[in-house]
C-alpha cells in the first residue's frame, strides 16, 4: 500500500487590506497514526514519502506511527558536522567501526521504528552482522548515537527517543541541548538497572568511556 503525505499546492489567496492574517505554527515533531491504513510502514513507504516531500524528514515509531520533522536549522547542522568530524578523526585512528550522519536511517530491532540519529557510530564487530545487500534500512541498534537539539525542539519527545535507543540496545547515547548548555548521557548498563541518565554541563568534557575508548568531546570548543 502506498502512503503519500498530503501536499497542498493552491494559488495564493488575496485578502482585503483591513483583514488581519494569522499564521499557525505547527508543533514538530508531528506524529501521525497510520494504523487505519496499513499494518506496517515499510522501507519503501518511507523512501517514497521522502522523494515526494524532500522538504520534510521522516522517521517511524513502532510499525504504524509516522514522525514528521522539519529540516535541521542551519546553525544546528553546522554544529552537527563539527561533532561528526571529531568522531571521524577518532575513528580514523582507532579503525573501530563506521560513522554516519543524520541522513542515515536505522530500523530498530526490537521496536521496529526507523530512527535517524544526528551522529551514529557502529562498531566493527556489529557491522559484520549486517546484511549489507538489504534493500532498505539496516536492522540494527547502533553502538553509539548523538542527538543535537535545536532551540525549537521539545525536550520530552527528545528524551523519549533516547529511551527508545536504550530499549533497542544502543550502548551509549548523548542528548545535547545547546540552549541550556547541558548534555544528558544515557548508558545501556544504567538503563538495565533503572538508573536515570546523567546530566552534565558543557564544562565537563564528554567521554566515550569504554564504548569509544579515548574519544573525548569538549563542547565548549564547538559552541563556545
Amino acid at each position: 500500500m502506498e502512503i503519500i503525505a498530503p501536499i497542498i499546492d493552491s494559488p495564493p489567496v488575496v485578502l482585503p487590506e483591513e483583514e488581519e492574517v494569522h499564521t499557525v505554527a505547527m508543533p514538530f515533531p508531528l506524529v501521525i497514526d497510520l494504523s487505519a491504513l496499513t499494518k506496517r510502514i515499510t522501507d519503501k513507504h518511507l523512501i517514497k514519502l521522502s522523494k515526494k516531500n524532500p522538504h520534510l524528514n521522516f522517521e517511524t515509531r513502532g510499525l504504524t506511527q509516522l514522525i514528521i520533522t522539519m529540516p535541521t536549522h542551519s546553525e544546528t547542522s553546522i554544529y552537527n558536522s563539527q561533532i561528526l568530524i571529531e568522531l571521524g578523526i577518532w575513528n580514523k585512528t582507532s579503525k573501530a567501526g563506521v560513522t554516519a550522519d543524520s541522513n542515515g536511517g536505522f530500523r530498530m530491532p526490537l521496536t521496529q521504528s526507523v530512527l535517524s540519529p544526528d551522529v551514529t557510530f557502529i562498531k566493527q564487530s556489529l557491522l559484520e552482522t549486517i546484511d549489507k545487500d538489504a534493500d532498505g534500512f539496516y536492522i540494527i541498534a547502533p553502538t553509539f548515537v548523538i542527538e543535537l537539539m535545536s532551540d525549537s525542539d521539545r525536550l520530552k519527545p527528545a528524551k523519549e527517543k533516547m529511551i527508545e535507543y536504550m530499549q533497542n540496545g544502543v550502548e551509549l547515547a548523548w542528548l545535547i541541548q545547546p540552549k541550556k548548555r547541558r548534555t544528558f548521557v544515557y548508558r545501556q548498563k544504567d538503563y538495565a538497572q533503572n538508573i536515570a541518565p546523567t546530566e552534565q554541563g558543557f564544562d565537563v568534557v564528554l567521554s566515550g568511556e569504554d564504548i569509544l575508548p579515548d574519544f573525548l568531546l569538549d563542547l565548549r570548543e564547538i559552541f563556545g
